[in-house]
């Protein structure tokens, strides 16, 4: 979490408040808090804790909020399909306040009854083939101002393909490497998606 907070700082051009040295520090509260002062939160247990945290920033009670429920979404994609072989996407996604997505390939040989790998598609040199498609996209994606939605890999970004890289296949055949969401790339970017030609 440390290092994804340390990510958007950089990305969003605040990494000079890391690098700035402080050397002053001001107290928060100079003067002591005396008992019965609104400002202050008080509370003997956690539960408390958590009530109080919930009507301080939501602006209500626990029951007030309790009528809002989850929303949850399951749906599916076939991507393609032949006699012989099917390529679909399973999208999980939930939101409250704000959403999240989860996509799960799956690549199945009908004839053979296994799954299929980038290595059936793209050959023995399939994570040369895939990083280098990858890594150009990325690439391609900078703005003019060389900004970028992805992480370097010292950011946790992307590295390499390995056989547990997801990915699905488009109706000309060509694979489609899918990452998940945060994974590579700030949340805006979504579940980044690679044609690995």
């Amino acid at each position: 979490m440390v290092l994804l907070m340390a990510s958007i700082l950089l990305l969003s051009g605040c990494s000079a408040l890391l690098e700035r040295e402080y050397s002053q520090v001001t107290p928060h509260n100079a003067v002591p808090t005396t008992e019965g002062d609104p400002s202050i939160l008080r509370a003997d247990s956690y539960q408390e804790l958590v009530n109080a945290l919930i009507y301080f920033v939501n602006g209500g009670t626990e029951e007030e909020w309790g009528g809002r429920t989850m929303d949850v979404s399951v749906d599916y994609e076939v991507k393609s399909q032949t006699d012989t072989r099917v390529s679909f996407v399973v999208t999980m996604a939930e939101g409250w306040v704000a959403s999240f997505e989860e996509r799960y390939c799956y690549n199945l040989d009908l004839a053979e009854d296994r799954p299929v790998t980038l290595r059936d598609l793209l050959g023995e040199d399939w994570v040369s083939v895939s990083n280098a498609a990858i890594q150009r996209q990325i690439e391609e994606s900078r703005g003019e101002d060389g900004s970028t939605y992805f992480f370097t890999p010292e950011q946790g970004g992307f590295a390499t393909v390995d056989e547990e890289t997801a990915f699905y296949i488009r109706e000309d055949g060509v694979p489609v490497a899918v990452f998940p969401e945060y994974s590579i790339a700030a949340g805006a970017a979504g579940c980044p998606e690679f044609p690995l030609q």
